[in-house]
């Protein structure tokens, strides 16, 4: 008689000729699955093979942003060249040329690689968002959220941001001078301004906390995808693991929370942005629940750093510049503050406010490495044959510091630079909320824009700015900053 009985064995033999079918049908899928390159593929006129960084960059590109760059440009120059992102190749470009050839002819058909060539459990967690799709997905998803984000929607909200605004100043200063870290200072005001957007009735300070318990959570998820331990496979995905345990859990509480605010929200009456996205859920069947809570949670969790770094980017060279921050001081003092005229003078483009918004958006882009978008047909980028499908990946960062845009002294901060490119250098030349074809589809863009330009308002209309250690600051460095009071 066996130890554990017929009963256990028979119960283990089906699971090991399930899990070994798994492989064999993961294995063959694979190898059939793998797509034919065309001859002289990643291959230039003088017959050179384009260059390739050999270590997996799957998370560098991330987490090792700058290491990564710099590998990329001793090796290939200002030339494509190829990584390797786990399973999958990805081809990296950084120059205006690139994005041009990238984007040129065919950029509505691009599409994105499963999961942005992340793996199954990142796919579980965000492949259902905006960002993920493209297409009639993106297109569908789109137009339930556009009219949230759009300028007027934004600016309807302008006196609640600016009570968050002077509330967040209120508790930075207790003294006439003050010292503060602007990173750490400023991390929480968008994702603070955004929920409030997004919830407006729905939300108050319990509904703030309980979002910070969530956003710890959200983190934890990262940290564990972060992981260069970590399978990426489907097979293992589909286990019991405690990486799949830990996401399930954040998936349900996140979904919980969204439900019951909107059912709050439909049971009082309130005015919520979000009440109204989920009719297209519950309602219309237009959408599922999926793809607006990861959507909510693309547009929520995952710019909490990147707005922070703008804004420290921003005041850290300001607090560098007394002359260009006076400047800036007297034009914010002489706008009209006349509601409808107050829009406007957010809207321009040709004001020094947003020159140094988008100055500090070229130094500190919102991430280095873009997201993976593939290519749809066979073309030339940087003179190398790129086949259909393949990945491309852009290095912001350099891409914001390409000389044939920005002059040779992009190590500087100099927003007046902005008023000598023409535009249409600036579209394939620099990445803001996107380059080429894409620039523009960022969903919040316009609330970010806002955002940003209140807070340095409200910072320069009580303080000026300076550095306790001058010798300390370099241009974009996270530093503390010296508020005085006017």
């Amino acid at each position: 008689m066996h130890l554990y009985g017929d009963k256990y064995i028979n119960h283990m033999g089906i699971w090991f000729w399930l899990a070994g079918t798994a492989v064999i049908f993961f294995t063959v899928s694979r190898f059939f699955g793998a797509r034919r390159l065309p001859k002289g593929a990643y291959v230039n006129k003088a017959g050179q093979r384009i260059k390739q960084v050999t270590c997996d960059a799957r998370l560098a590109k991330f987490l090792r942003s700058a290491e990564l760059s710099k590998n990329g440009q001793e090796i290939a120059a200002d030339d494509p060249y190829l990584i390797q992102s786990g399973p999958y190749q990805e081809l990296v470009i950084s120059q205006p040329s690139h994005i041009q050839e990238f984007y040129k002819n065919d950029a509505k058909d691009h599409t994105k690689p499963q999961n942005r060539n992340f793996g199954v459990l990142f796919g579980r967690w965000a492949g259902a968002a905006v960002g993920m799709q493209y297409g009639d997905n993106w297109k569908r998803i789109r137009k339930h959220f556009d009219p949230v984000f759009s300028f007027h929607s934004v600016m309807q909200n302008k006196q609640r941001f600016d009570i968050e605004v002077q509330q967040l100043i209120e508790g930075l200063v207790e003294n006439n001078s003050y010292e503060i870290d602007p990173t750490t200072a400023f991390k929480y005001f968008t994702f603070r301004a955004l929920a409030l957007h997004l919830y407006e009735d729905g939300f108050d300070d319990r509904v703030y906390w309980r979002m910070l318990e969530l956003d710890e959570m959200h983190q934890n998820i990262v940290r564990v995808l972060s992981s260069p331990t970590l399978p990426d496979s489907g097979l293992y995905n589909w286990l019991p693991t405690s990486s799949g345990k830990t996401l399930a859990n954040y998936l349900t509480q996140w979904k919980e929370f969204n439900r019951i605010t909107v059912d709050h929200a439909r049971g009082g009456n309130w005015k919520c942005p979000v009440e109204v996205i989920y009719r297209a859920v519950d309602t219309t069947k237009e959408l599922t629940e999926k793809e607006v809570t990861s959507t909510l949670d693309e547009i929520l969790f995952t710019n909490v750093e990147v707005s922070s770094k703008v804004l420290s980017t921003l005041f850290v060279n300001l607090a560098q510049q007394p002359a260009l921050q006076e400047e800036l001081r007297a034009e914010i003092k002489d706008r009209n503050t006349k509601p409808s005229e107050e829009a406007k003078y957010f809207a321009k483009q040709d004001t020094l406010l947003n020159r140094v918004v988008m100055e500090s958006m070229r130094v500190s882009p919102a991430f280095w490495f873009s997201l993976p978008q593939c290519t749809s047909v066979d073309k030339t980028i940087g003179g190398y044959l790129i086949p259909a499908n393949t990945p491309v990946v852009i290095d912001t960062r350099r891409l914001n510091n390409a000389s044939y845009t920005f002059g040779a002294d992009t190590d500087v901060f100099d927003p007046s630079r902005f008023s000598k490119i023409p535009s249409e250098k600036l579209r394939c030349g620099f990445m803001k909320f996107g380059a080429g074809a894409a620039s523009g589809r960022c969903l919040g863009k316009n609330a970010a824009d806002v955002l940003f330009k209140m807070m340095v308002i409200g910072i320069l209309e009580k303080f000026s700015l300076s550095l306790p250690f001058p010798a300390l600051g370099k241009e974009g460095s996270s530093t503390n900053i010296k508020l005085t009071k006017l």
